[in-house]
């Protein structure tokens, strides 16, 4: 929630204020070429999210928190077995 927060704001403040004075014949004069600054942009985006955000597709929270706890790296995430899946795979339930 605090990082599509971030964002939604930092969007809202880069239209508001800089798109004008990047384009402004009077200021930067970049014109059509003001995309090269948002292509930085989400460069760096892409970049972050791909080494701070990380892989919670079929886990359940109880997983995530187990990951958390165990201090896993956010990016190996995505092949790590937790004792909970484990758990579930050998016919198990955890409490």
């Amino acid at each position: 929630m605090t990082w599509s927060l971030f964002w939604s704001y930092s969007t809202a403040i880069v239209t508001t204020f800089a798109v004008p004075q990047l384009t402004s014949a009077d200021a930067a004069n970049l014109g059509a070429k003001a995309f090269l600054v948002f292509a930085g942009c989400m460069l760096i985006t892409i970049v972050l999210s791909f080494f701070y955000l990380p892989e919670t597709a079929n886990r359940t929270l109880a997983e995530i928190d187990e990951l958390y706890a165990a201090r896993i790296l956010k990016r190996k995430w995505k092949g790590f077995q937790t004792t909970e899946a484990t758990a579930l795979d050998n016919g198990m339930e955890m409490s």
